[in-house]
This record gives structure tokens, sequence and C-alpha cells, in this order.
């Protein structure tokens, strides 16, 4: 059987290809270079409120399951660090022109609320081992680069210096950094079989393979209720 280390790299070898597509995914590029229509930037910022406006409640619901007091608390500090992020997300979106209560209100797009529900699915019957890599590391992974990305293009490009405005962007690229090497430890100490590696490794691709198909709608503008 594999090392627990030795697992990690084939984790995150299965990762990095999906990595460089979601940091230069069209959508994000053109934000960069500030050629993004404005419509593409509100699809974007819809979408990081609707993933994150559930993710305390989420990570709490782990930490009342975690085997230990350590994962208990790392979990803990974790959905503290998420708090104020949705907000975050609507405060942007109301500088682009949208009208946060009814973005509150709107029917979630289908493949965002794919997403959403099945991370909660995963969040009550997945192991530690499926979550860590899922969401910590694969999906947080990413993001603070092209968190980065994004911030950039809309100071630059889009006129947006307010600093409350790019705090959204502004604090992930700090804390998924972190978020992902909580993850790696989690995988390290609790994928421990080759069956449970196995079903990381689907979790990880399943949930990157969404990340895409949500921005490509992004992108083409074509949301799928």
């Amino acid at each position: 059987m594999r090392t627990p280390e030795e697992f990690l790299e084939s984790l995150e070898a299965m990762i990095q290809p999906y990595h460089d597509q979601l940091v230069e995914h069209p959508a994000i590029v053109r934000i960069h270079t500030g050629e993004a229509p404005v419509d593409q930037i509100r699809r974007y910022l819809t979408y990081q409120y609707y993933n994150t406006r559930e993710t305390v409640a989420r990570i709490l619901n782990r930490a009342g399951r975690a085997p230990n007091d350590e994962i208990r608390d790392m979990l803990i500090r974790h959905a503290s660090e998420e708090l104020g992020h949705p907000e975050m997300a609507l405060r942007t979106a109301e500088h682009f022109g949208m009208d946060p209560e009814a973005i509150a209100r709107a029917p979630v797009p289908f493949w965002i609320d794919y997403q959403v529900s099945w991370k909660w699915r995963m969040s009550c019957l997945g192991s530690f081992a499926e979550n860590a890599a899922a969401v910590a590391v694969a999906e947080e992974g990413p993001f603070p680069y092209q968190c980065e990305k994004v911030r950039e293009g809309l100071r630059r490009h889009y006129g947006v210096a307010d600093e409350r405005l790019l705090e959204y962007f502004t604090v992930h690229m700090m804390a998924d950094k972190d978020h992902k090497e909580n993850g790696r430890r989690i995988l390290l100490r609790h994928a421990t079989t080759e069956e449970l590696r196995a079903k990381a490794l689907t979790a990880a691709r399943r949930n990157l393979t969404l990340m895409l198909r949500i921005h490509d709608e992004i992108d083409s503008g074509r949301w799928t209720m």
C-alpha cells in the first residue's frame, strides 16, 4: 500500500490539470484582462455568493462528527474564518449594479445548486477523507490564484478601488491556502486505506468537474435553470 505522502502526491497530480484550467479559464482571464462584460462579472459574483452562503453550516456539520478534538477545533476555526464571506460577495455584486436581496431570493442556477447540494450530501454522508480531498484540497487549492487574477482585474480595468469591494478576494487569497494545508493534514491521518483513497480521489475529481462546468456557464452566459 502507498504511504500517505505518496497518496497526497497522486492526489495533487490528479488535481493539477484542473487547477490550471480553473486559474486560466476564459471567464477568469477575461476579467483579469478587462475583456469581460459586466454581466459576466455579475454571474461570477453570483456563483461566489451561492457557493459560500451555506459554507459555515456545512463545516460545522462536519465538526459535529469529528473523530477527535484536534479536527473538531480545526473545523470550528475554519468555519469562523468563513463568516461574512457571502456578504462580501454581495457587496461587490451591488457595486456592479445587482440587487443583493434579489440575488438571495432568485432561483439558483442548476449546476450551482447541484454542486452545493452535492457538498451537503458529502458533508453528511461522506468520509473525512472525501470531504478534505474534494473541498479543502481540490476546491480551495486553486482558488487563491484565481482570486489574485480577479482582484487585479477588477482593480485595474473596472475601477474597483475600494478595498471593501475587493475583500472577498483578498481574504480567500490568504485563508484558502491554510485551508488546503488543513485538508492535507486530515488526509495524512484519515485516508488510511486504498478504498478510502479511491473515494477521496473520486470526490475531488467530481467537485472539480462541477466547478469547470459552472465556469463554462459563467463564461457563456447560458445559466442552466
